[in-house]
């Protein structure tokens, strides 16, 4: 036997997870010295893991208004996974 699994009702507002007091920048204290803060001149790319990055990649580049740029995927020889590249000016995300 056992009971069946019931899923646990909120009550309107409450949260699943606790809320963090947000601090901002400035006011935010570390707790681990490996953390410090680094000096950044700029990124290459930015990627996202997904399980689709073909329908991903669509629906951003749509969303943010962003081309396909670049691919990597069965149609350029790629057997091993699939890259779909979305950029604009600097920017470039990858899925």
């Amino acid at each position: 036997g056992g009971s069946p699994h019931r899923p646990t009702r909120l009550e309107p507002g409450a949260h699943i997870f606790p809320m963090a007091k947000l601090v901002g920048y400035a006011n935010f204290k570390r707790s681990n010295p490996m953390t410090d803060r680094f000096d950044m001149r700029a990124f290459h790319h930015v990627e996202f893991l997904c399980g689709d990055a073909q329908t991903t990649a669509a629906r951003w580049s749509y969303a943010l208004g962003m081309p396909l740029v670049a691919r990597s995927d069965l149609s350029t020889g790629n057997t091993r996974f699939a890259s779909h590249v979305i950029g604009s000016g600097g920017i470039r995300f990858v899925f």
